[in-house]
Formats: C-alpha cells, structure tokens, sequence
C-alpha cells in the first residue's frame, strides 16, 4: 500500500519508518535538500519530493499529513478531493476554518480520516478500557493528569519546528489534545473550560506560545477533571489517575505501568509492559491500513479530532478571557 507522507520533521521521519517495517510503501514530501538525502540514504527510498505538487496523488492508496497544525486542512483536503485515504496529525487544525467541509468531504466519498492520537493505540490504554467496560470502577467522578517535560531536551531544533510559533500550533494546549482526547474516550463529552496558562520558561519561541496551562474540565455526566500540562520540567512526567464510584485507575506512562484499585476487596492489581516507543505506532499504522483495506474501522476519526480542535479552542478562550468558557458544539 502507497502512503505518501507530506512532512519529514520527526513525526513523519517516524511513520516512514513504521509504515516500511509493517510492509506499506511510504513516500516522503520534505522540503529541505538535506533532510530529503538523510531520508533517502538511511531509508533506501527510491522516490521521494521535494513539494506536494509534484506527486500524482492517483498513485497513492492514502496520505499521512504531518505538517504544522496549520497546514493540515489544506493539504487533507486536496488529498481527499484524489480520492486518498486520510491520516492526519494531530491537532486536526487550530481553526475551524474548512474542518466540517473537509470531514463531510471524506465522509462523502467514504474515504478514511484516521486522527494521529496514537495514546489510543497504547496497549495499557486497551487495558484500561477492558477495565471501565468491565466496569470495575463504576462511573467516573473525577480525573487527575499531570504531565511535563523539557521541549529543548526532547525536541533539540524546536526554533525550527511548529512548536515555535503560535500561528503553527505552537504551546502547551495543542499538544495537551492527546490527554483532550483520551479524557473525551474514557469520560464522555466534556462540556465547559476554565484554562490558566502562560510562559514562564527560558525558550526561545514567541511569548504568546504557552510553556504551561492548567485546566479544569467539567464532564456531562457532572464529573470534573484537572490537569497540568508544561514544556519546561526537567523530569519528564506523565501519570493519570481516573476516581470512580467503586475504585480507582492510575496509568504511569513511563513505567507503562496501569494499576487497578478495586473498593471491593481493597487490593490492587498492577499490568506493567515491557514496550518501545514504536510499538504503539506500529498498532497505529497497522489500524489505519487495515481501515484503508476496509477491514477495520479507525481508533480515532477525523470527528474525534473536531471533538478534541474544539476543547483546545475553548480553554484558549478561557486563557483570554480569564473565565470558565463552554466547548462550542
């Protein structure tokens, strides 16, 4: 299956590579002359662009959009007019601006729109939905998430990327829509925001790009959440805690650790992986060719993305408005 990927920065490098250990024929759409000879040496390719014009998109089974966030509806769009497959990135945009004509678009031709959230793929994250189906916990009454860590260790050329910038998705919120979307998976609709955030750190990116935000969520089902989300701490973090009616679930990311507390019997019971990174993209991309052959159906679709665009633009309501803010429907 051909997949041409517009956007070799380090999230596409990565479904490149991916996409050829599971069997697929990734095409890459990268700009610069140096990263296009890196690719090319490291990988074997045989094919690859410099701009997306320059490839027959009637060649292609799919295409993975991995460009700034602001660039996402544009090139989605023209992929979906050829009759491609859609992968896209998240943030699904940072405007509502073409997002419903896009979707409607893909639906319309029946074509894919596999939202990149790839926390869904993430085997303790399966777990942890056995368990709330199983319902283990009962109804889920409050949420807690802290996560953090130090961008210039993690992403070294961030001056270069889409994180500099507010106008290409830079800032702590529009990463923050991967936990968006798992609390909308596990809790239901969230329904109303109040978000601080601000820039506090040493990075050299605009100063309306914020490096921290701290958000209250409040659920239909009247269930609240909070969570804290930074790009400066020097210790990576990320850990959630799900409290419901019978028990307790509380997930270390980096440990790929889930723990389950059942009231019942006041015992604990603890499921930890051994896993590398790839792993749950390899379950990604494996869902998204299986949905283009259509043998499955996406994990997370072009309107979970919308779901998730519109919870971000809500807290960065909250932020200006110093209020709680609804999440537009």
């Amino acid at each position: 299956m051909r997949i041409l990927i517009v956007g070799a920065g380090s999230i596409g490098e990565r479904h490149l590579r991916v996409l050829k250990q599971i069997g697929a024929d990734p095409v890459p759409v990268e700009p610069r002359d140096e990263k296009r000879r890196y690719l090319q040496d490291t990988y074997g390719l045989r094919e690859l662009y410099r701009d997306f014009a320059e490839a027959n998109l009637k060649d292609f089974n799919g295409v993975a959009v991995c460009t700034p966030s602001d660039q996402h509806i544009g090139y989605a769009t023209a992929a979906a007019q050829a009759g491609c497959h859609l992968f896209i990135e998240k943030p699904l945009s940072i405007t509502p601006d073409g997002v419903e004509e896009l979707l409607a678009l893909a639906e319309s031709k029946k074509l894919v729109c596999q939202m990149g959230y790839v926390m869904r793929h993430h085997p303790n994250v399966a777990q942890i939905r056995r368990w709330l189906a199983a319902d283990e916990i009962g109804r889920i009454r409050s949420a807690y998430y802290l996560g953090g860590y130090d961008v210039a260790q993690a992403r070294p050329d961030y001056r270069g990327t889409y994180w500099q910038k507010k106008t290409t998705g830079g800032g702590t919120i529009w990463d923050a829509t991967h936990q968006i979307d798992l609390l909308h998976w596990w809790m239901g609709d969230i329904v109303e925001v109040s978000c601080f955030g601000g820039h506090l750190s040493e990075f050299e990116v605009e100063q309306q790009v914020e490096d921290i935000a701290v958000v209250l969520y409040r659920f239909g089902s009247g269930a609240l959440a909070c969570a804290q989300y930074n790009h400066f701490r020097r210790d990576y973090r990320s850990q959630w805690e799900l409290v419901g009616e019978k028990g307790t679930i509380v997930w270390n990311y980096l440990e790929s650790k889930a723990s389950l507390y059942r009231h019942r019997d006041r015992s604990w019971e603890h499921r930890v992986l051994t896993l590398e990174r790839d792993d749950f993209y390899h379950l990604q991309m494996q869902n998204f060719l299986a949905a283009c052959r259509g043998e499955a159906q996406p994990l997370a679709t072009g309107r979970d993305g919308l779901t998730s665009m519109k919870v971000a633009l809500a807290c960065y309501r909250s932020m200006a408005s110093h209020k709680a803010e609804r999440v537009s429907r």
